[in-house]
């Protein structure tokens, strides 16, 4: 079994190098040479606005390589990935993932639910089988397990909570007009992390309307038709505006700038949907992904401890969920192993029945003869769960003596 995984991380590529390979990734899997797809036995694909990652379960037929694929990718996306061989890097790092270490705002707990999302997303369309859909549950698990011990769920943060605090001490006052420009989740948090701060005067525009009356709806505020803000021909004027959107274009052109006059632009969309200089160059408070990951650069003690303390959890976390991949890995061939000895059972008893048999039909002893075997070989499978009991609760000594008897040799 083979595991590798590629990462493509926004401080390493930036908003537009991410918007790339967003825009790319979905026809990747599909250039794929068909002996890599044959060799490619699971596969999970994992997008966020700050990251792209993918991983792949090869067989061990030798066809296909881990170079091979890392070469492929180069070529698809360009050199600017992260790469990760066998299961303790990838595990390693999916559980830095989880553990938001990478993350643009460290402690947020956004990306669990993300990564879950994907894996039954994937699960579903059937690219994703028992073996990272196992693997990633436990790293989920697990990193839900480290956040408790490290006490990070007291004090959870998003992107959208640092866009917010952002917000509310850059505008002059609570009745400050806001409009979200995309009716998303990310969006939707802002606005309740706003609430949360006394801000109530809400606006939503939406390419669906019906989208944009429904979270109105639900987070108070009122809903705005979206070729009324394209024009600009809006009453609010002066307000904030927050995008978060799937457009992969330039929505507030220097024009609706001019007409809306923004107090603030916040923009959490990939790719971006303003033009950063442009409004920096008219002196509008800006902000976008980039800048959230300059405002959360750790200076708070408490931060700096928990990143410490989290390393070394990581570190143990990966050895147990290695040991429960090993356990899985033994027990399907063990379970695999049970199966066909039953199977080779059956079938010779079946011959049995016949070669036991004297010429005039008469049938030898056959009664003692069949619970003597059925006895010998319920013993034999009884030692092989004896055997995968000490593999279970003693991998380390199975190790090393596995490394003596190779060195041995």
């Amino acid at each position: 079994m083979i595991l590798l995984g590629f990462a493509f991380h926004i401080n390493d590529c930036g908003v537009d190098g991410i918007s790339a390979v967003n825009a790319q990734v979905e026809g990747f899997f599909n250039s794929l040479p068909l002996t890599y797809k044959e060799s490619i036995r699971e596969h999970y694909l994992l997008k966020t606005c700050n990251r792209v990652e993918w991983y792949a379960h090869l067989d061990e037929t030798g066809r296909v390589t881990s170079d091979d694929i890392h070469s492929f990718v180069e070529q698809f996306f360009g050199d600017q990935c992260r790469r990760y061989f066998g299961e303790s890097q990838c595990v390693r790092h999916l559980l830095d993932v989880a553990l938001s270490m990478d993350s643009l705002v460290f402690g947020e707990n956004q990306i669990m639910g993300q990564i879950k999302r994907s894996c039954q997303q994937h699960f579903e369309n059937g690219s994703v089988g028992p073996y990272l859909e196992h693997l990633i549950s436990l790293v989920l698990n697990r990193a839900r397990w480290v956040r408790s011990q490290v006490r990070m769920t007291s004090s959870p943060t998003s992107v959208a909570g640092v866009a917010a605090k952002w917000l509310a001490q850059t505008l002059e006052s609570k009745n400050a007009p806001i409009i979200f420009v995309g009716a998303s989740d990310t969006n939707e948090t802002l606005a309740i992390c706003l609430k949360k701060r006394g801000f109530t005067n809400l606006f939503w525009v939406n390419r669906s309307e019906q989208r944009a009356l429904k979270v109105a709806l639900q987070l108070g505020g009122e809903a705005l038709h979206w070729d009324d803000f394209l024009q600009g021909n809006l009453a609010v004027k002066g307000a904030a505006l927050a995008f978060a959107t799937s457009a992969a274009q330039i929505l507030l052109s220097e024009t609706l700038a001019e007409k809306l006059s923004p107090s603030a632009v916040v923009d959490l969309s990939v790719p971006l949907n303003t033009e950063p200089e442009r409004l920096q160059a008219r002196q509008i408070p800006y902000l976008n992904m980039q800048l959230v990951s300059e405002l959360t650069k750790e200076t708070d003690s408490v931060r700096q401890i928990q990143r410490a303390r989290l390393s070394v959890e990581i570190e143990s976390s990966m050895r147990w969920i290695l040991s429960k991949l090993r356990v899985r890995e033994k027990s399907e061939i063990f379970s695999s192993h049970v199966s066909s000895s039953k199977e080779v059972y059956e079938e010779w008893l079946s011959d049995m029945r016949v070669n036991l048999c004297s010429g005039d039909g008469t049938q030898i002893p056959w009664t003692q003869f069949e619970k003597q075997t059925r006895l010998l070989v319920n013993r034999v499978i009884h030692n092989h769960i004896e055997k995968l009991h000490q593999l279970v609760d003693n991998p380390a000594n199975e190790s090393s003596r596995g490394s003596e008897v190779r060195n041995s040799r």
